[in-house]
């Protein structure tokens, strides 16, 4: 599976984010460090129903430790990243947790559909346009705003 997202800027470190996070749940030692998390969670438990004789909070523990390794940190998928300000180069990164993927793709993809809307909805020139200028947008509009020129011929009814 394939998630395409778009960055204004910066998808250098994206994508370098995107391969430390690949390369870290690649590195032979991460399943050493689940064993870790494992082991500590299962300590933890034991203690706890010594104390409270329950053993709601074990259950509990168990599901969730198996769901997030099986349900996110497992699946891995390939991340497109594209940056709108250097149009020429796509990066990919495979290898990345479904956990990490997914909810980045969906925060960026509902960014990037906002911004892509409100240019088209107030029909801005392509130069200043927010998905093309990003956080320079504000600075574009009063340009724009100090080079208009005032028509006299209209007046104002009251």
């Amino acid at each position: 599976m394939v998630l395409d997202t778009w960055f204004i800027s910066g998808g250098d470190i994206v994508t370098q984010t995107l391969n430390a996070a690949a390369a870290m749940v690649k590195h032979r030692t991460w399943g050493g460090l689940l064993y870790l998390a494992a082991t500590l969670g299962i300590l933890t438990c034991v203690m706890t129903y010594v104390k409270t004789h329950d053993l709601k909070g074990l259950f509990a523990w168990g599901f969730t430790f198996v769901c997030v390794t099986a349900c996110l940190l497992t699946p891995k998928v390939t991340v497109v990243v594209n940056d709108l300000t250097r149009p020429d180069k796509i990066n990919r990164v495979d290898n990345v947790p479904v956990g990490l993927a997914t909810p980045l793709w969906l925060l960026i993809g509902i960014g990037h559909s906002a911004a892509i809307f409100y240019d088209d909805f107030f029909h801005l020139p392509e130069r200043v346009a927010y998905s093309k200028t990003g956080l320079m947008f504000g600075q574009k509009l009063m340009q724009e705003s100090l080079s208009v020129l005032l028509n006299s011929e209209i007046r104002v009814f009251r």
